[in-house]
């Protein structure tokens, strides 16, 4: 066996077994010990505070702190938080931090999925290898906004990726599915950053226009940009 090569019990693993090591490694990384310390910092009190004000006057539209309006974010990290006050049945730290955790557990699941329409050699340790890194370890254990942009615009880039794949380019991908089906992630790609922009508003559209526009240019294929 050459030195590059993997034993044959790693390459024949299988999608579920691939699964149980995702999910060990997010409820490790993501959850384990989430609440060991309190809100820090000037945001995380700041967003779990606003949470409670929506929870309490029953209005998940307008987010307000100490009872005056507060604009300065889209509403998506109160409305995870505010699904985990109620399911808790509590206003606490660790309720205040899961909606992160379990945005970013999507993020590597959805991950691995899309990736492994791409190849299979590969989705998992990318998968791993996100969940491992510094910054999505800090930013989902967090009361924050940045981990669900970040979790949705990684889906919303994975899935135009996918798309970009195996409908411009299906000798790359898998060219026996129809068209239809690949128009999925299409339209998964506008759903996911419609999400994130939910998350931190306009970072995301603006961002993802950016990164089409240099990569249309790189590979002089400007029709993505249509």
């Amino acid at each position: 066996m050459s030195s590059g090569s993997r034993p044959p019990e790693f390459r024949f693993r299988s999608v579920g077994t691939e699964v149980l090591m995702l999910a060990v490694f997010c409820i490790f990384f993501f959850f384990y010990r989430i609440s060991a310390y309190g809100l820090i910092g000037a945001d995380e009190p700041r967003y779990a505070q606003v949470a409670r004000e929506m929870l309490e006057r029953h209005d998940w539209v307008t987010p307000t702190l100490w009872g005056k309006p507060w604009l300065e974010k889209p509403a998506l990290y109160y409305w995870g938080a505010i699904l985990s006050y109620k399911i808790t049945g509590g206003v606490n730290d660790w309720a205040a931090r899961v909606g992160d955790a379990v945005m970013a557990s999507l993020m590597i699941f959805g991950m691995y999925f899309m990736l492994r329409r791409i190849s299979t050699r590969f989705a998992l340790d990318a998968a791993l290898i996100t969940t491992a890194a510094v910054a999505v370890f800090g930013f989902a254990r967090g009361a924050d906004t940045d981990m669900p942009l970040a979790a949705f615009f990684t889906l919303g880039m994975l899935a135009w990726l996918v798309w970009y794949q195996e409908a411009l380019h299906p000798e790359a991908g898998d060219g026996k599915q129809e068209a239809g089906k690949r128009k999925i992630f299409l339209a998964l790609f506008y759903f996911f950053m419609g999400v994130a922009t939910l998350a931190k508003g306009p970072v995301a559209p603006g961002l993802v226009g950016l990164i089409i526009i240099l990569f249309a240019a790189w590979t002089r294929e400007w029709q993505l940009i249509l």
